[in-house]
C-alpha cells in the first residue's frame, strides 16, 4: 500500500467516523423535538400564523440544497488541490454538507410548535436532514487524494 493510499484509507475512515458522530447528533435532536412537539401537541394549538408553512418549508429546502452544494462543490475543490492539503478539505466538505442538514429539524421543531404538531406535519423536517446526513458519509470510490483505485 502507498503512502497516499494509506493517507486516503485513513482520510476516509476519520471523515466517515465523524459524518456519524453528526448522524447521531440529528437522530438526538429529533429524538428531542419529537418529545417537546409531543408536549406541545397536548396543550391548545396555536393560530395558524400566515406565511409559516411556507417560509419554513423554505427553509428546509434551503438547507438541503446548501448541504448538498457544499458537499458536491467543495469536495471537487478539494480534488483540484495538492495531495498534502486535500485530506483536511475533504473532511470539512463532508463534515459541513452535515452540520448544514442538521439545521432542519430545529426549523422542524419550530414548525411543529406553531404551524401544525402532527407526525404528518413535522416528519418533511426529520426525515430530509438525515437522509441529506447520509448523503454525506463518503463512499470508497469518494478518497480525498487521488490513489489508484
Amino acid at each position: 500500500m502507498s503512502p497516499t493510499s494509506e493517507i486516503a484509507t485513513n482520510e476516509l475512515a476519520r471523515t466517515r467516523s465523524a459524518v456519524l458522530n453528526v448522524l447521531v447528533g440529528i437522530a438526538a435532536m429529533i429524538a428531542l423535538s419529537g418529545w417537546l412537539i409531543r408536549l406541545r401537541a397536548q396543550g391548545p394549538v396555536p393560530r395558524l400564523i400566515p406565511g409559516w408553512h411556507d417560509s419554513l418549508m423554505l427553509g428546509l429546502l434551503t438547507t438541503s440544497v446548501a448541504s448538498y452544494l457544499i458537499r458536491r462543490r467543495w469536495t471537487r475543490w478539494a480534488t483540484s488541490l495538492s495531495t498534502v492539503a486535500r485530506p483536511p478539505d475533504f473532511h470539512r466538505s463532508h463534515v459541513a454538507a452535515a452540520v448544514v442538514a442538521a439545521l432542519g429539524v430545529p426549523i422542524g421543531l419550530v414548525y411543529g410548535w406553531f404551524v401544525d404538531p402532527s407526525f404528518d406535519g413535522v416528519a418533511p423536517f426529520w426525515v430530509v436532514p438525515m437522509a441529506m446526513g447520509l448523503l454525506s458519509i463518503p463512499r470508497k470510490w469518494e478518497r480525498g487524494p487521488r490513489s489508484t483505485r
